[in-house]
């Protein structure tokens, strides 16, 4: 059965905060609940593969097209959705699960692989309430990543701002391009920008994205330099910050008082 605990995709970073940003699907898939399906097809509407889960095969009554399944679960079409860019966590399907169903949003999502040039991953220049640092885009020239597009409905970009404070949904600049697996570009694309900026260690230039145990423990360091040290392990830290918001308030602005914060060069698209 495709479920998430079947596929190890079942831990959130709510579960597991030094594991951000959680285990990753390795290609295109759709979202149902606590399952997923995987989207097949080289046009611009893939396919659903509901072969391999009696369960989902039922409930979608053999529609193929991703248009077809989403009607079978009285889900919004493609059509009325819009496609944002998941940079870090929400693209860990328990992770984007969890935060549909904490705010009353269907967990049905489609989800696409696709390629961006224009755009790398770094890390925000804050701790999140999960107690991790979490991942945050800025505008690279001529850099190439791969990564998810989510397809979210009204409720479900609702349910998501919710649960990200510290970022602010915008459209991509113009400087950043958007492929889909069929060749096709994609455009109006969305991405969550951070409102703290990029998180720098060297003060100069964005850390790319780093395992958490590798960036909090950078962090650990450069805010213990200059006194005792704080906190015995990056384990400590993660649960002190998972338990104060004060302490993470804190760390945001000792961040910017070293110079360890630099902007994402990412234009304001509104």
């Amino acid at each position: 059965m495709a479920t998430l605990d079947s596929l190890g995709l079942a831990a959130s970073s709510f579960d597991e905060p030094l594991a951000y940003p959680g285990r990753l699907p390795a290609s295109s898939f759709l979202l149902i609940d606590d399952r997923l399906l995987p989207l097949a097809g080289t046009d611009e509407r893939p396919t659903v593969d509901s072969g391999a889960d009696p369960v989902c095969a039922a409930r979608l009554a053999g529609a193929d097209s991703l248009d077809g399944a989403l009607a079978s679960l009285a889900a919004t079409p493609m059509g009325s959705r819009t496609p944002v860019v998941a940079v870090g966590s929400n693209a860990a399907p328990a992770q984007l699960r969890t935060k549909l169903l904490g705010h009353g949003a269907q967990p049905v999502v489609p989800a696409q692989r696709v390629r961006i040039t224009g755009l790398e991953v770094g890390h925000s220049a804050h701790v999140s309430r999960g107690g991790y640092v979490p991942a945050a885009p800025f505008a690279s020239r001529g850099a190439r990543a791969e990564l998810f597009v989510l397809w979210l409905d009204g409720a479900q970009r609702n349910a998501v701002d919710a649960t990200e404070p510290g970022y602010r949904r915008q459209r991509l600049p113009e400087g950043c391009t958007v492929t889909l697996p069929c060749g096709r570009g994609l455009a109006g694309a969305e991405v969550y920008r951070s409102r703290h900026g990029l998180l720098s260690l060297d003060g100069s230039a964005p850390l790319p994205l780093r395992s958490q145990r590798e960036v909090v423990g950078g962090l650990r360091e450069r805010l213990d330099a200059e006194g005792p040290p704080r906190w015995p392990s990056v384990e400590a830290f993660v649960r002190a910050c998972t338990g104060s918001a004060t302490l993470r308030g804190w760390v945001s602005a000792r961040l910017g008082e070293l110079g360890l914060v630099v902007p994402d060069h990412l234009a304001g698209q509104g």
